[in-house]
């Protein structure tokens, strides 16, 4: 037995502790599928303890699980309980015990100083977003976890847990058991109600709250009892009910517990029938219940509900009680711990003639006894005289006031408390109790205590106005004319006189009491037949007295009225004065104050005279003062009259004619005189047509077919709904309209619907043939101004339909998060079919965007409706109220209407000022009213938008230029044949020659035009010097010269496109700029790809968007201030003599013309997407982790779903810069390893050799199927493709690209002595002379070609390259000896390494080195042969002894000549038979347990199951502790030996010369277990697959992957393996 496993078996206590380590991780590794037998039986999740729960969970979003909100990982709550919750200090655990608190970068809406926002309401949904929190701290696995809710006291309130999950797709409760696993919801709803989410649930129980007073008078709220505020609940039942645990909660989450503190009579116990009152009773500062709105709810002692009560508002000291059909309103009086009495207009129980006549609620002395204080009026209506003994009045609050003499005045009449026929008393209060002016019951009770006669109102009707009762005795009670106590009421009189009122003006224009014509006037008429001499008469109004004299008779210059006049009585600046905003009675009385007639009105209106009509005094057509009134009734023509048009309101007199108007069609056939005819509102209020009030025509008959303006006070209709009828001069309806839509700033129609415009006098448009709701929609918004002064946020609305949209009525509602209203009316504005406008605050601030008009807000809405930078939901909404469309951004409140699941996010970029467009922004707009309409593309402020056609076919000239050998002289010559124009637009310029041939053109009159970009910080300065002297030149020629800028408001970061146009008619295009290294002078320069394309269709494609970057209105563009630079820095314009080499394609060519960051996106994955048989890819770059918008990289996206269909790709990339970015290698090794080899795909990639000619790749080109060719300036990053301004063009043409393909096998195939693609140390120049892979940095020996050892001769790939060996064969030289131990040989011979393995004589001496170093041993030390190794260079291993066994791997090599040997090269004789005394099938001196039982199955060192338990479990005490420290510190010892092996030997390998080679014995093996070790050590590095093995010392990559797979993150896997280590450690 040796030495190491001696320790293994007795090292006691520390193998037990590896043991019981290892046993913990292979438990650990179960726990997955435990865990899902778990989760699909009875789920591990506990039910809701607590009002706040867990609701929805969102554990597997799209994109990053890190990312900020509303991206990334989040957890919903919901309080479900009746009060009010702070969650500050709250968390969320996790099943590996990460916590999640929720603070202010937890809480989503969360804002400093708002405690509405940490503080969760009752039935409100709060969302808590990991928000960017590190995977250390926090986070949710997409399987098989447990989140616990923990409130700020540490306890676990709420638990969810789940199986799995798919990617954007939230979790909810199962709601058939509330301890089950999660499962999926329909989708999304962060903050919102979910799928199966219900109402509350009532569990109804015969204890009923059934009278509340909520606003007690005249005690406090929180008074004690008997004053304060109280609930009165019964016991509807038939059994006692136990109050303890029962509560009321009211909506500020105020508790009134059924306890001592609360309950009258404490009693835990209410009987059946038993009443019982729950008071406030000094137990809060300032009441519990609100006297506004409120909802009170009566709770189990569960908790569960069983009855809620609400009330929108009280009057004080009266009791809420149940309103059938409605909320809670007043008692008809308080009756705490009584039965409710029957409601107020039921009360009346008793039969009395006896009944409340006239009331007089507010006098001049409220206290007081008469004639100055408050009375009520009795009115004996029988025939009898009656005793009210006993009787009394009770008011709603409960105050009783008994009949007695006290409170009944003196009456001589009716002594005592007796009331005779016909008789009236007078009830005084000045004991203590008085009525309540604004509103009160009160209810007459006999002596039975049967009510017997009601009164009530509700209206404060100014002082010294009594109250009678109304038409209707279930109204409130409306005002007297004037008080009468003790007298009959107004309106009751027997009128005498043959003077009669004929017109009146209670309500003149302006002042009333000013002098007639212009102040308020009465007209009275002598209907009699004699003379009437006026001295003394006067008009009487309660208090006020109008006596007649010469100067108020303004017709007249004498006191006496002839039968049948007329004449007019004016106020004339006196004190009298008549009421017109409310009833009014006038009594007319003679000399002895005998009372002649009287007028009473209910109300007038501004500058109209009343006139008795009907039986009523009415307005009158017109004034008429002191003449016969109009004479229009009865009417006898004809009736056809139409209302056609209404105008109902209009706020800023935007329409003509302003104010409200109706217009009236005469659709009959004869004419119709329209003077006397009404018009009546729904709230009664009326007019008259008449001359002056005729818009369109100075007289009132109107013809047939005519149409007639009446206008109207802007007060007279409702534009939120009202009708409308046009009566004949007797009051016969004749039409109607009504409406119950809005209508401001915009007409109806005769069917109350709006028309599409106002056309007051002509004929309506069809509605049917304008845009609807349906039409509609918003297409761009963008919610961030460019600054405080410029505020250029807009939204565009689209007329998508095929008729005009006129936007007046229309509105733009925005609905912030706290449910924050807002909305503006359009009050004019035209979108044509097809068409858009935007709306702006600032409309001159908005750039970019063609001819789409813009319309200034303040001018075509009456409020501007701003878009808040957090977020809010913005509705178009119709005329007729409806939601034509919506969309929700940023924290907006999803629930608005209108809209469907979350709101639109911001995309994944670092850019500014977004412009979000619905669809692709070019005419593609879907409408799910959803995020996803909005999260297909997006743009900036300020930059295009080209959505025209970007295709061109033409039969023409196409130059191809492949630089560095073609473009220069092609390009002069372009120039040259220049007659009218060219427009150039480049990143950079500074080649000399190329600006000496656009000065010349532009001096022979060619209009040039150079855009360019500005110089930037980082250009190196003799570059930037260059640059600056080329602008100052061509400028200088009078080259209009411009300059791309980039600034923090600047749609753009950089001018990257090269592209110009020549005379409109011809295009070059390309990668490079013009400067020497992409069209160099001389014969080196980089690879570049160009074109001159001669066709006017793209030309004129190009200009387009030529002219878009030309605009020096752009914020991006500029005509710079162009000074010299010094002189000196820069080489000056010159020409050169140059002949052109390209060849030239004439033929039929398709393309398309991509622009970034317009297009490109979508033109570049359609162009990869297209491929049927390969790609060809030669760029500059190429980055792989970058995100556009919404979405992963969608170029590698398409590129890898090409490898996947099976498109064969071949990438060539820069290598110039490979060691300053990384990125070019990560994509390099991304196609070659993990496309390539991982996935089986036909992909390879390769980093660019470079030549004397060729510099460095500056290419981004494509090739499809060798028919399609890209030439472009767009690099892959997600720079050039969302910031900068690039131009690509697609050729489809196989003559074309067939030169450029070309071009690009000749990259393909060149190879230099440094290039190395796979990054494995060895250039593919020498990988591939030798037979490896230039393109794979691993093969199937290694992860690391270069330290595979291909021939087995100890010596790595890479050290083979090194030394200039053959890597595919042991002995380079020939010479016998292995490579590896010719480095010894070298050592030892003082030569060179390189010289000993390539050379066969490494020393020159003449001898081999072989036999110099082995001497007359060769053959048998070594098996190789001398003449083999004179003959040949091949390697041939001996066989001594001739047994077919070589003497390598012969451990018999004497056997005698004709033995048969075994594999090991031994013969029967030779073999030596070891005994296996257990017969467990190892032979004893192998065997670790050589007494194992009979039959008992072993492993490999001969030991059972329980041998192996009981060598572990016997072993105790200090020896054995020894023993295992001994074993452990062995192992290190034997571990430090093992590394300083390894390290010398890789030393020793890797040295080319001069090193020593160290020899080691190969240590035993330990006895070995099939499962992972926790505390074990795995020197690995990072993986294929991109694991870092450190991470789990022990593991391998297959038990690590099965990990990741279920959803673990490594991170997570990483931080889970250390917990149950240290759990785990002794």
């Amino acid at each position: 037995m040796n030495t190491l496993n001696c320790v293994d078996r007795y090292g006691g206590d520390m193998r037990f502790r590896a043991f019981t380590l290892t046993a913990l991780l292979l438990m650990s590794s179960l726990s997955l599928f435990l865990d899902n037998t778990e989760g699909t039986t009875a789920g591990r999740a506990m039910a809701c303890s607590g009002s706040v729960c867990l609701n929805e969970a969102m554990p597997n979003p799209n994109g990053a699980d890190d990312d900020t909100w509303p991206n990334g990982e989040w957890m919903e709550i919901y309080n479900s309980g009746t009060s009010a919750v702070n969650v500050l200090g709250w968390e969320l655990e996790n099943k590996a015990s990460k916590t999640l608190a929720f603070d202010s970068t937890s809480i989503v809406g969360y804002e400093a100083g708002n405690s509405s926002t940490w503080t969760i309401q009752p039935g409100d949904y709060m969302v808590i977003a990991r928000n960017g929190t590190p995977t250390s701290a926090f986070y949710l696995t997409n399987s098989f976890d447990r989140i616990n809710l923990i409130d700020s006291f540490g306890a676990v309130v709420d638990q969810a847990s789940w199986n799995s999950t798919s990617s954007g797709t939230s979790l909810e409760e199962d709601t058939s058991s509330q301890t089950a696993d999660w499962v999926n919801t329909n989708s999304p709803t962060p903050g919102t109600v979910n799928n199966a989410s219900t109402g509350p649930v009532y569990v109804y129980s015969d204890l009923i709250i059934s009278e509340v007073m909520a606003n007690p008078w005249p005690s406090a709220d929180n008074a004690s009892w008997p004053g304060g505020e109280w609930i009165e609940v019964v016991n509807t039942g038939s059994v006692d009910i136990n109050l303890t645990g029962w509560t009321i909660v009211d909506n500020a989450g105020n508790i009134i517990a059924f306890n001592e503190s609360h309950l009258i009579n404490p009693t835990p116990t209410i009987t059946p029938n038993e009443i019982r009152i729950l008071t406030v009773n000094s137990s809060y500062s300032s009441g519990v219940l609100n006297n506004g709105g409120e909802t009170i709810k009566l709770h189990w002692p569960n908790g569960s509900l069983a009855q809620s009560v609400t009330w929108t508002d009280t009057q004080s000291g009266f009791s809420l009680v149940d309103k059938p059909g409605s909320y809670w309103g007043p008692a008809p009086y308080p009756t705490p711990e009584q039965f409710n009495p029957p409601p107020l207009d039921s009360i009346i129980m008793g039969s009395s003639p006896i009944r409340i006549s006239e009331v007089m609620p507010f006098s001049s002395m409220d206290g007081a006894p008469l004639p100055d204080g408050e009375w009520v009026e009795l009115h004996n209506t029988g025939s009898g005289a009656l005793d009210l003994a006993g009787w009394f009045l009770r008011d709603g609050m409960g105050n009783m006031t008994q009949l007695n003499m006290l409170a009944l005045q003196m009456n001589t009449s009716q002594p005592d408390t007796t009331i005779d026929a016909d008789g009236r008393r007078l009830v005084q209060f000045y004991q203590g109790t008085e009525l309540w002016d604004y509103y009160n019951h009160l209810m007459l009770v006999d002596a039975s205590g049967l009510v017997v006669s009601t009164a009530w109102w509700n209206t404060n009707q100014t002082q010294n106005v009594s109250l009678v009762e109304p038409a209707n005795p279930m109204d409130a009670w409306e005002p007297a004319a004037w008080p009468t106590p003790g007298q009959p009421e107004p309106n009751n009189t027997l009128l005498l006189g043959d003077v009669i009122f004929n017109e009146i003006m209670p309500n003149s224009v302006g002042n009333d009491s000013s002098n007639y014509p212009d102040g308020e006037w009465i007209e009275i008429m002598n209907n009699g037949s004699t003379m009437i001499d006026l001295t003394n008469w006067h008009f009487k109004a309660g208090s006020r007295n109008l006596n007649f004299n010469i100067q108020n008779l303004v017709q007249k210059d004498n006191m006496t009225l002839l039968p049948g006049e007329i004449t007019v009585v004016a106020v004339n600046g006196s004190s009298f004065y008549m009421l017109n905003t409310a009833p009014d009675t006038i009594e007319l009385r003679d000399g002895s104050n005998q009372l002649i007639s009287s007028v009473s009105w209910n109300s007038s209106s501004e500058g109209e005279s009343l006139w008795q009509w009907q039986g009523e005094w009415s307005q009158a057509p017109w004034p008429t003062p002191g003449q016969a009134n109009p004479n229009v009734s009865p009417y006898t023509g004809a009736h056809d009259i139409e209302i056609t048009e209404i105008l109902a309101h209009c706020a800023d007199s935007s329409i003509t004619p302003e104010h409200d108007w109706v217009e009236l069609l005469n659709n009959g056939s004869s004419m119709i005189d329209l003077a006397g005819w009404r018009l009546v509102s729904d709230d009664g209020d009326l007019f008259h047509a008449r001359t002056d009030r005729m818009w369109n025509n100075t007289s009132t008959v109107i013809a047939p077919d005519e149409r007639f303006v009446v206008t109207l006070p802007m007060w007279f209709v409702s534009g939120y709904g009202g009708s409308m009828q046009v009566q004949d001069p007797d009051g016969v309806v004749v039409d109607e309209v009504s409406w119950s839509i809005t209508a401001d700033c915009q007409t109806l129609d005769s069917d109350g619907q709006l028309t599409a415009w106002p056309t007051p006098g002509q004929p309506e448009p069809d509605n049917s043939d304008v845009a609807g709701p349906e039409d509609l929609i918003f297409s761009r918004f963008m919610y961030e101004e460019k600054s405080n002064s410029t505020n250029d946020e807009f939204f565009e609305i689209s007329n998508i339909g095929v008729k005009p949209a006129y936007l007046s009525g229309w509105k733009v509602a925005k609905v912030s998060t706290g449910d924050y209203y807002f909305n503006g009316t359009f009050t004019s504005g035209v979108i044509p079919a097809g068409e858009s406008v935007i709306i702006s605050p600032d409309s001159s601030a908005v750039k970019g965007f063609g001819d789409t008009t813009i319309l200034e807000a303040t001018d075509v809405m009456d409020y501007p409706v701003w878009l808040s930078d957090s977020g809010s939901t913005i509705q178009l909404i119709s005329p007729m109220g409806q939601i034509a469309d919506s969309f929700v951004y940023g924290n907006g409140p999803t629930d608005a209407g209108g809209w469907n699941g979350v709101s639109i996010s911001e995309p994944v970029t670092d850019i500014e000022r977004i412009v979000y467009l619905r669809g692709d922004g070019c005419g593609n707009m879907p409408d799910t009213d959803s995020a996803a309409d909005w999260q297909v593309r997006w743009s900036m402020a300020g930059a295009s938008h080209f959505c025209g056609t970007n295709t061109f076919s033409d039969y023409t000239n196409v130059t191809p230029l492949i630089g560095p050998d073609a473009g220069l002289a092609e390009v002069v010559e372009w120039i040259e044949g220049a007659q009218n124009s060219i427009h150039l637009h480049v990143y950079q310029i500074h080649h000399p020659v190329l600006v000496f041939y656009l000065m010349a053109a532009q001096e022979r009159g060619v209009e040039v035009t150079v855009v360019i970009q500005e110089p930037v910080y980082w250009w190196a300065q003799n570059e930037e010097y260059q640059i600056r002297g080329m602008m100052w030149e061509m400028s200088q020629a009078g080259i209009d010269v411009l300059q791309f800028e980039y600034t923090s408001t600047s749609s753009y970061e950089y001018l990257h496109s090269k592209v110009a146009v020549r005379d409109g008619s011809s295009v070059w295009i390309g990668s490079g700029n013009w400067k020497e290294s992409t069209m160099p002078s001389d014969d080196s320069g980089n690879r570049d790809w160009g074109v001159i394309v001669d066709s006017t269709d793209l030309a004129n494609i190009i200009l387009e968007r030529l002219e878009f970057d030309e605009d020096i209105s752009s914020v991006h563009i500029s005509r710079p201030s162009i000074s010299q630079p010094p002189s000196g820095s820069y080489t000056a314009p010159r020409s050169m003599v140059l002949q052109s080499s390209a060849e030239v394609v004439n033929g039929p060519v398709d393309g398309e013309l991509i622009t970034c960051p317009d297009d490109c996106i979508e033109g570049l994955t359609e162009l990869i997407n297209s491929a049927n048989e390969s790609i060809l890819l030669s760029l500059q770059g190429m980055e792989m982790n970058w995100y556009w918008g919404w979405q992963t990289n969608p170029l590698i996206d398409a590129l890898h779903s090409a490898a996947e269909r099976g498109i064969a790709i071949r990438l060539i990339i820069n290598q110039h810069y490979a060691d300053e970015n990384s990125e070019i290698q990560e994509a390099v090794n991304k196609l070659n390893e993990d496309w390539g080899w991982d996935e089986g795909h036909d992909v390879e990639a390769i980093l660019m050799s470079e030549n004397e000619t060729v510099n460095k790749l500056h290419n981004k080109g494509v090739i499809i199927d060798n028919q399609t060719v890209l030439i472009s300036s767009i690099n892959w990053n997600d720079n050039s493709i969302l910031r900068n301004r690039e131009m690509g063009l697609i050729l489809h043409s196989q003559e074309i690209t067939a030169i450029y393909s070309a071009s690009w096998w000749d990259d393909w195939n060149r190879l230099d002595d440094t290039t190395d693609s796979d990054g494995d140390g060895m250039p593919d120049k020498w990988e591939i002379e030798n037979g490896l892979n230039r393109s794979r940095y691993s093969n199937n020996l290694m992860d690391n070609e270069g330290l595979a050892d291909n021939d087995g001769d100890g010596l790595g790939n890479l050290v083979e390259y090194s030394y200039g060996s053959n890597p595919l064969s042991m002995d380079t030289d020939g010479d016998c000896l292995y490579d590896s131990d010719e480095i010894l040989w070298a050592s030892l011979a003082d030569v060179s390494a390189s010289l000993a393995i390539q050379l066969a004589d490494s020393d020159g001496d003449g001898t081999n080195d072989s036999e110099q170093f082995i001497g007359a041993n060769l053959e048998i030390q070594f098996g190789c042969s001398s003449e083999n190794n004179q003959t040949n260079n091949t390697f041939v291993e001996l066989d001594s002894d001739g047994d077919g066994v070589i003497d390598s791997l012969d451990q018999c090599p004497d056997t005698e000549t004709g033995l048969d040997t075994d594999v090991q090269g031994c013969s029967s004789q030779q073999t030596v038979v070891e005994l296996d005394s257990d017969g467990d099938g190892i032979i004893d001196s192998l065997d670790e347990c050589p007494d194992t039982g009979t039959g008992l199955a072993t492993d490999t060192q001969g030991c059972s199951s329980q041998q192996n338990k009981d060598q572990t479990s016997n072993q105790a005490g200090e020896e054995e502790s020894s023993k295992g420290l001994d074993f452990m510190l062995g192992l290190i010892a034997v571990g430090i030996l093992v590394l300083i092996c390894a390290g010398v030997i890789l030393v020793m390998r890797a040295k080319p010369e001069g090193e020593e080679d160290g020899i080691f014995d190969e240590l035993s093996e330990v006895k070995n277990f099939d499962i992972p070790i926790l505390d074990g050590t795995n020197p690995n590095m990072t993986t294929e697959s991109g694991i870092d093995m450190s991470k789990f010392p022990g593991w391998d990559e297959q038990q690590v992957k099965s990990y990741l797979d279920t959803g673990w993150t490594e991170q997570q896997l990483a931080e889970w393996y250390q917990q149950q280590m240290e759990d785990n450690s002794a």
